[in-house]
């Protein structure tokens, strides 16, 4: 068995080529895609013209999301969901939970007598949108390291989320109109959820890009609350949800941000809150694989490859 990075993480076993979250086009013409999530630095590659004719499995939010920011249908396209199994010639795969955005999954591959675990995107604590990551057990263990460093240890969630309805209240009472900047696709939903839950605003503003999302959520999902797409700030006031990007370019106090890397922030309205899994919650997923052999994958790989070697003891290495 072989695992590579090749525009996504390529695994080549007993004659089996299998391209996992495709960012472009490797140099050996995969048998099967695989899919986790929507986020465009996984799912960018799967509308290459040369993976048309290759099976893709995938959720059908997954699907649904890629379709609806295309505006065209994928072909050829498997859809697989949570707690399900499918075979494909000589390899089974079961799809897994993975608490990290809307239609994200894990997956784990059986070929012959080998279980390959991919965790593509995780997220190890309950949030009040998804389920946390289900724990796989694996021979190989494929695992993501996007805050694979022991300095990215995030606060309790319930923490978080205390502290930035605090921020919401008191920035509407001062400013009346308050900026959120977020994931389009995870961090968004699960605030969308929160701040309806609360009664500091009624309803929630959000950025087209965010609504569409919504919508496919509460579609494969459960509702998320009252949410109004919005198209021109100028004339509203209340809380507005929107893209990470834009948040960044306004210095203002009005303006939040949520996302991990902010960890080390000391401004107001900063706030830790990610989809993603924290140092400690990588650990943890790792030990419990019963791995025997761990391949680590984005961000601070070979950082978090160096850490399961030498505080869990086991062979771990870096792919890029």
């Amino acid at each position: 068995m072989k695992i590579t990075y090749d525009k996504g993480v390529f695994i080549e076993s007993n004659n089996m080529r299998i391209l996992l979250d495709p960012i472009g086009i490797p140099s050996t013409k995969p048998d099967i895609v695989l899919l986790s999530h929507a986020h465009s630095d996984h799912a960018r590659g799967i509308w290459q013209r040369q993976l048309s004719n290759i099976p893709k499995v995938m959720s059908p939010a997954t699907r649904k999301i890629l379709e609806k920011r295309k505006g065209k249908n994928l072909r050829n396209t498997i859809e697989i969901c949570e707690g399900c199994e499918l075979d494909y010639k000589d390899l089974r795969i079961y799809a897994a939970s993975s608490g990290h955005c809307t239609g994200s999954l894990q997956f784990k591959l059986t070929v012959k007598d080998t279980d390959i675990a991919y965790s593509g995107d995780i997220c190890l604590e309950e949030r009040i949108i998804l389920n946390k990551a289900e724990q796989l057990n694996c021979d190989v263990l494929i695992l993501e390291a996007t805050y694979g460093k022991p300095e990215y240890v995030f606060p309790k969630r319930s923490n978080l989320y205390r502290n930035i309805l605090k921020w919401c209240k008191n920035s509407i009472e001062i400013f009346n109109k308050v900026f959120i900047g977020c994931r389009t696709l995870g961090t968004a939903q699960e605030l969308t959820t929160l701040l309806s839950l609360s009664i500091l605003a009624d309803p929630i503003f959000t950025h087209p890009s965010i609504t569409k999302i919504n919508e496919v959520h509460e579609e494969f999902h459960h509702r998320l609350g009252r949410f109004i797409s919005y198209h021109n700030t100028n004339d509203i006031e209340g809380i507005m949800l929107v893209p990470l990007n834009n948040v960044f370019k306004r210095n203002n106090f009005n303006a939040g941000v949520t996302t991990g890397w902010v960890i080390k922030s000391k401004r107001p309205g900063r706030f830790p809150l990610s989809s993603h899994a924290d140092f400690q919650q990588l650990l943890i997923y790792a030990k419990n694989s019963n791995a025997e052999k761990i391949y680590t994958v984005y961000g601070f790989s070979n950082s978090l490859a160096r850490e399961i070697k030498e505080r869990l003891g086991i062979d771990a290495q870096s792919i890029k």
